[in-house]
């Protein structure tokens, strides 16, 4: 199976989609892209069989463009899922000194995770965004003087860099869970499974009430609800459900039979089975 990552090597994407490969226990491809777009539109067109993104972090949140591409632009499935813990490293070329640092590379999520640490260490340091945090290490590694890299360990050993300071993230407790996608969904085991759905329904007191009593009556836990502008005008919203649970139970099947007959859009975006280390 070729698996596509947001690159190059080294990035969490990329250390993600190795943890799925050896679940799976298959042989596998990884194969990297540039950014989350293109590993959407790879898998659509069948350059690759899957794909791993990033959906969530447990500081920053949703990663918003996984969010949209599911739901507006591309009709894939969700077939897997891999919860990562992602500890922040301050890499630097070898020799170089804290004091040195002019420049923090990587990307916008890394940087968010490590606000405060930044801000504490390196009032003053310019804070540059880049496509992955694997694409900032490459790029201090490339030579600029005076510049440093929020990555991982695993990074620094693929090029080159020393680990100047660990623990870099805000808080010690820093996990990004990450989303297989492909064309069709995989085998699951429906009582160790998660199913998640996207939805509108009309504009009216107690629409949400509705939507969430359907679950709470049939004890069917909701493990994700988050809203997202539905691309129409202001304050029009979409809705992203994940419960707990695959179609293959009745109750599960039940809830979503009642939801076609209350919303004006429902997409189910996949059922998959929960991470177990």
């Amino acid at each position: 199976m070729r698996l596509g990552y947001l690159g190059p090597a080294g990035s969490f994407s990329w250390e993600a989609a190795q943890k799925y490969a050896e679940k799976l226990n298959e042989t596998v491809q990884e194969v990297a892209f540039k950014d989350i777009d293109a590993v959407f539109a790879a898998v659509a067109a069948g350059e690759i069989e899957a794909g791993m993104v990033p959906l969530e972090n447990s500081l920053e949140g949703s990663v918003n463009i996984t969010l949209d591409l599911l739901a507006h632009e591309y009709d894939l499935q969700v077939t897997g899922e891999v919860v990562l813990p992602v500890h922040h490293c301050l890499l630097v070329r070898p020799g170089t000194k804290i004091e040195e640092i002019k420049t923090i590379y990587s990307h916008p999520q890394a940087l968010a995770q490590c606000r405060r640490t930044l801000k504490a260490l390196f009032p003053e340091v310019c804070r540059r965004e880049t496509g992955s945090t694997a694409e900032a290490v490459r790029l201090v590694a490339s030579g600029e003087e005076g510049a440093a890299a929020l990555g991982s360990r695993k990074a620094a050993e693929l090029y080159g860099l020393t680990v100047l300071r660990e623990g870099m993230q805000d808080e010690e407790k820093n996990w990004t869970r990450f989303m297989v996608i492909g064309r069709e969904g995989r085998p699951v085991r429906p009582e160790k499974s998660r199913t998640l759905l996207v939805l509108s329904f009309p504009d009216r007191p107690g629409g949400l009430y509705e939507i969430l009593k359907i679950f709470a009556l049939r004890r069917i836990n909701l493990t994700k609800i988050e809203s997202r502008p539905a691309r129409k005008g202001l304050g029009d919203y979409i809705f992203f459900l994940e419960m707990e649970g695959a179609p293959a139970i009745s109750t599960v099947a039940e809830a979503l039979q009642e939801l076609k007959e209350r919303t004006t859009w429902l997409k189910i975006l996949g059922t998959y089975e929960k991470w177990e280390e």
